[in-house]
């Protein structure tokens, strides 16, 4: 069921991508990106800090997830779904949201909207690198 599930979503990701002009996806499934699986996304996330354009997000095992903006911190609560990839309480508007995850090179992941476009693109450090 998870295959069939996963195959799902990559067949809509990349159909949306024919029709969204700005979407990376289909490039990035090119040059080798490959969604990641449960077990992948949890050890990628767990005590491990993400790096991306104007933040850090730390996710402390069995806690919740403190993100750094600027100089603010947020903290929201995140898991991971076996079907739906990665799942957390935004930010912005305080609500679940559920993405596959994709990586992209040694150290860098990247995110879609359901589009297909790249919505986040991060790197991951091992451990608390900002002491949050």
């Amino acid at each position: 069921m998870r295959k069939f599930v996963l195959i799902l979503l990559m067949s809509t990701a990349i159909t949306a991508t024919s029709a969204n002009a700005e979407s990376t996806l289909q490039a990035d499934i090119d040059a080798g990106a490959v969604p990641l699986t449960s077990s992948q996304i949890t050890s990628a996330f767990t005590n491990n800090t993400h790096v991306g354009s104007g933040w850090y997000a730390y996710y402390p095992e069995g806690k919740k997830r403190i993100v750094l903006v600027k100089t603010k911190t947020y903290k929201r609560k995140w898991r991971v779904d076996a079907e739906k990839g990665f799942c957390a309480v935004t930010v912005r508007n305080k609500k679940w949201d559920c993405r596959i995850i994709w990586k992209i090179g040694p150290k860098t992941y990247r995110l879609y909207d359901k589009k297909g476009k790249a919505e986040w693109t991060f790197d991951v450090e091992e451990g608390n690198i900002k002491d949050l």
